[in-house]
């Protein structure tokens, strides 16, 4: 057997195998044997026909199984000797076969995980958010503590500020209704926004049960000058105003911790609290811009093969969700071919950088991390048994390893967020 690799580009190998009559022989001959002892051939008995007869009798099964055997047996062999690792089933071509005696010649077209240059990894210049938790997001929070802890009594008439419980059916053309848009038991504090803004405040002066249509006109999505209109008939179910209690150190009382006891300790704790979780939004922030600076500096391929794998199992975890309904394969095909895209890039990405790196996540470290959650020792000890546990783990600390490194690396500027942003983050923070 001869075989020649070539490298059609950074994913894909051609491999090129010539087979001799020799190698072919042995495979004739084990092909021969197993026809002749199921052969049935009149006035012989079955595994006593002449070998001469079966050759002739059977020679296109015996010539169409040689071929076969042939190229299943050298595929697996010349794979391991070229050391090449396929990503998914090779496809077979240029097969070029008359009998045994002229030997067999055919091409192996494979792909492969592509080859990694690492371009640049050092010195990325990624920019980071910082938010500083202040009196406004505190207020926010006390407002939500007042709120949970509010008297609600029955009101008769929607008024700003009041809670309101209605159905919504929105109406198209003539204030039709539209099928399949009727919003059931919406609940809404008016002025809020949790509904609408602008069509929350059409609710005031309403009555319960008392129905009526509102309305809003925006821009046209399009940009063409054409305002669209939008319309509800709101039929009001429940309304209720919520007398807050007074902030002071009665209300902390309310919450039930023994280290809280005045309302200047509650802000604290508040305001430590909300600057925690504005550190760990930055800090996720951070990470993809890192991963998507990362992916820009180092441009490449990936192969059709695992673009395939990774939406099959986007597929898979659909028809598991989908309790029997039908999935349109194509539509999440196409939805989701951009994520596994950037996914699988990042994905080699970091494998690369672990190899150039060095990076490791020692077992030590994942015992380290089991042994740090609030669990029985026994249920700690089962998981550091268990290898599906201890894989996923490795995974996660190798990736957060991986971003450290990244961000030990690269050229961090520290900058204030805009005010739109800043704007959302205290809304964000204030509900969380």
């Amino acid at each position: 057997m001869q075989f020649e690799v070539k490298d059609l580009n950074g994913h894909t190998r051609e491999i090129e195998i010539e087979l001799t009559a020799e190698d072919l022989a042995k495979i004739e001959q084990q092909v021969i044997r197993n026809i002749q002892k199921r052969a049935d051939v009149p006035g012989f008995r079955k595994g006593r026909v002449p070998v001469a007869l079966v050759k002739k009798r059977y020679a296109d099964m015996i010539q169409g199984e040689v071929l076969d055997k042939a190229m299943s047996q050298y595929y697996s062999k010349v794979l391991t000797e070229a050391d090449v690792k396929p990503i998914a089933q090779g496809k077979i071509t240029d097969v070029d076969f008359e009998d045994v005696a002229k030997g067999l010649k055919f091409k192996i077209e494979i792909e492969v995980e592509p080859e990694i240059e690492l371009k640049k990894y050092k010195g990325l210049s990624i920019e980071k958010n910082v938010t500083k938790a202040d009196t406004k997001m505190v207020s926010a929070a006390l407002l939500d503590i007042q709120k949970h802890f509010a008297t609600v009594k029955t009101a008769d008439i929607v008024e700003e500020g009041y809670h309101v419980k209605f159905t919504a059916q929105e109406l198209g053309e003539g204030d039709m209704p539209i099928v399949g848009r009727k919003y059931e038991d919406i609940q809404s504090e008016i002025g809020s926004g949790d509904f609408d803004e602008e069509l929350e405040k059409q609710l005031i002066g309403l009555k319960v049960d008392e129905d009526a249509v509102v309305r809003k006109i925006s821009a046209s999505p399009d940009g063409d000058g054409t305002p669209t209109t939008e319309s509800y008939r709101i039929q009001i179910h429940s309304i209720e105003e919520r007398e807050l209690p007074p902030l002071d150190n009665e209300l902390v009382k309310n919450l039930d911790d023994d280290e809280l006891t005045t309302l200047a300790q509650l802000k604290k704790r508040l305001k430590e609290n909300i600057q925690a979780d504005l550190d760990r939004r930055s800090e996720q922030e951070v990470n993809m811009r890192v991963i998507e600076e990362l992916l820009k500096e180092n441009p490449f391929e990936v192969p059709e093969a695992m673009v395939n794998n990774y939406l099959e199992n986007v597929l898979e975890d659909f028809r598991r969700r989908s309790q029997g309904q039908t999935v349109d394969e194509e539509m999440v095909r196409q939805r989701f071919r951009a994520d596994a895209i950037h996914n699988i890039r990042w994905y080699l990405l970091k494998q690369r950088l672990q190899e150039v790196e060095n990076i490791t996540v020692p077992d030590e470290k994942i015992f380290e991390r089991i042994d740090s959650v609030n669990m029985a020792d026994d249920e700690k000890a089962k998981l550091k048994k268990d290898p599906s546990v201890l894989s996923r783990l490795r995974e996660e600390m190798m990736e957060d390893t991986v971003l450290s490194y990244l961000k030990d690396n690269a050229k961090i500027k520290e900058i204030k967020p805009s005010k739109k942003k800043a704007k959302k983050d205290t809304a964000e923070v204030a509900t969380s």
